[in-house]
């Protein structure tokens, strides 16, 4: 439900992006993403930069937090509870989603620091620019009986196809 809501802070911060560019920031060759802190850095006070940048670290962890959560609630739910332990006490499953939530974390955190950042940031654009694609069809497919369910899968994978093709 809040994904039109983050699409439009991911644009503003292209927006911004853009507006360090005619700033003249000049970020590091092969550091583009520094575009924006850089604009932040140079047009605000101290104390205001300081500000920001802590608003945007907790900006960037907040989704992480949910996710994991999220993975971990579903894995207790659907797979322990179900397959492993149907008995679970409430207390029990709520002890095995913290250390399934935190696994996650810090095998997501092994994964990126795996990476080369260029990667790590062409998987952050492909997650967005999959999660765009699947929106239109499910929005569509929900709120009206018009559309053939074939159709909207082929402009689906239509889109996912383009989509991946564009940022690979």
């Amino acid at each position: 439900m809040a994904l039109p809501a983050r699409t439009a802070v991911l644009a503003m911060f292209a927006l911004l992006g853009v507006a360090a560019l005619a700033a003249g920031v000049q970020a590091p060759p092969g550091s583009a993403q520094a575009a924006v802190p850089l604009l932040v850095k140079e047009l605000t006070p101290a104390a205001l930069t300081g500000l920001v940048f802590g608003a945007l670290t907790v900006g960037a962890l907040v989704p992480a937090a949910v996710m994991s959560v999220a993975v971990a609630t579903t894995f207790v739910r659907d797979i322990y509870v179900e397959c492993f332990h149907p008995t679970a006490t409430p207390k029990h499953q709520r002890r095995t989603a913290q250390a399934v939530s935190l696994t996650a974390k810090i095998g997501a955190v092994v994964f990126v620091f795996g990476l080369r950042d260029q990667d790590a940031i062409n998987l952050q654009l492909l997650g967005g620019v999959w999660i765009l694609q699947i929106f239109p069809a499910v929005a569509l497919g929900l709120f009206t009986r018009r559309l053939h369910r074939r159709a909207l899968l082929a402009g689906w994978g239509a889109g996912m196809a383009a989509g991946t093709l564009m940022v690979v």
